[in-house]
């Protein structure tokens, strides 16, 4: 994500380094509300830090309380209300507000004042920079009726934009977490009636043994019945292999079986250069790839090209180890909206890619505050694409490419359209697209 990159080095610009609060008894986690125009993955969206936090004081003997504003329950779809629309070029757009209403946290906050329960310190996570509303209602919310608290905001929003955090929230504290040591603890899922569908695991930078993650899927499986689970380390098919591959040789020797899924954190060119990840992954229980898309990569045509002639090799190494291309069992990425792109280029790709992969997924860029200076914060909103316009792009022309992944995936009895094939159907449709033939002729009145 564009959110990876570091502002400026000045000190203001930079967020605190938190230490782990010492010797408290009582310890609020709260994942705040979402303000934004569309959540796509909402059932992926996990507080996983929070969840490590929870381990981390529920050993240390505190009495850990959360309020997860976006929790989903019953597979009911997240709550959501219009909070304010907005004009993006000839455009309204609307904005939403989902999770919990305002007044369903003050009146869970309030259940733990009438309790007697009031934390010691409040954890606030914000985990995009343009999430903030939430964060800065939440923050205030709690501010006002545990005055005492002491609250940390943390997350990508208190990392990447603390001056703004500072300015617009009531933290007391703004600023980062060392998750080097809470990465290995097992995410606490004892306050949620209703289980994500996966569970992060994280292999911290292949430093973690086979044995050890084993030993906490075990965990999470007997005291949860938790049986999906996906990798949080991004490259880890690249950078830690070795590690990765060990660990899922035993699962797949151990016969245990889950449920795994690559949700956008393994490139395309790995199972180009090691199509036996493909096998391996198989026979460890992997349901579902989604390949990571090419935002690390050049803008050009040279690397549009070396991406689709991994993809043709990542297609045949899924295919041989019994992946179905054309499902929801592989998905392709594409990344979208970074400055100096061509929508005709991106169009081109993606269709490539889905001639080889079968399905598409774009993935909107997501710049740095400090890419975006005079843009407000939540204005940067990767899914409004803020450099349309140094593209010469409109808004209107990002939703038409939109609509082209629409097309792309449409299922017809459970699987995509090749419209490359050699088919009859596919050749007839391309002819029709080369001719224009869906524009009517003008017809000449003249007698």
């Amino acid at each position: 994500m564009g959110d990876s990159n570091t502002g400026p080095s000045t000190a203001k610009h930079l967020s605190e380094r938190i230490e782990l609060a010492q010797n408290v008894s009582r310890v609020l986690l709260i994942n705040p509300p979402i303000y934004d125009i569309r959540i796509p993955w909402a059932r992926f969206i996990q507080p996983i830090r929070l969840l490590w936090l929870s381990t981390y004081f529920q050993n240390a003997s505190a009495d850990v309380r959360i309020i997860d504003a976006v929790a989903l329950a019953d597979s009911k779809p997240l709550r959501k209300v219009l909070a304010r629309t907005i004009d993006v070029d000839t455009h309204t757009v609307n904005v939403w507000r989902f999770g919990m209403s305002l007044p369903a946290i003050e009146k869970a906050l309030r259940a733990f004042l009438r309790a007697q329960w009031q934390p010691d310190i409040i954890y606030v996570e914000c985990a995009t920079t343009f999430w903030w509303e939430g964060a800065k209602e939440v923050i205030a919310t709690a501010k006002g009726i545990f005055p005492d608290s002491r609250i940390c905001l943390i997350g990508a929003y208190a990392e990447l934009a603390p001056e703004h955090a500072r300015s617009q929230t009531l933290a007391d504290v703004v600023g980062a977490l060392d998750w080097s040591e809470l990465a290995l603890l097992t995410p606490n899922l004892a306050h949620y009636s209703t289980k994500p569908d996966s569970i992060y695991l994280a292999l911290h930078d292949g430093q973690r043994a086979a044995a050890e993650i084993l030993e906490e899927m075990s965990r999470l499986r007997t005291d949860y019945n938790v049986q999906s689970f996906a990798f949080l380390d991004h490259g880890v098919t690249s950078d830690h292999r070795e590690s990765y591959c060990e660990l899922l040789e035993q699962i797949a020797s151990q016969g245990i079986r889950v449920r795994l899924s690559a949700l956008g954190t393994i490139p395309l060119r790995d199972f180009a250069n090691h199509p036996e990840l493909a096998t391996l992954m198989k026979q460890a229980g992997y349901a579902q790839v989604c390949f990571a898309d090419d935002r690390g990569a050049p803008v050009g045509a040279d690397a549009d090209e070396a991406l689709i002639g991994h993809a043709a090799l990542a297609a045949k190494a899924c295919e041989r180890a019994g992946f179905r291309i054309r499902t929801d069992a592989v998905t392709a990425s594409l990344c979208l909206g970074r400055p100096g792109e061509s929508l005709e280029a991106r169009g081109k790709v993606a269709t490539k890619l889905v001639h080889h992969l079968g399905s598409l997924i774009f993935w909107p860029y997501q710049p740095s505050p400090r890419d975006l200076p005079k843009i407000s914060l939540e204005d940067q909103n990767g899914k409004l694409f803020p450099f349309r316009h140094l593209n010469k792009c409109s808004f209107t022309d990002y939703l038409s490419i939109l609509g082209l992944a629409s097309v792309l995936n449409a299922k017809y009895r459970t699987e995509t359209f090749d419209f490359l094939g050699n088919g009859l159907i596919s050749r007839l449709f391309r002819d029709s697209i080369g001719r224009q033939a869906w524009i009517r002729p003008k017809i000449s009145r003249e007698p």
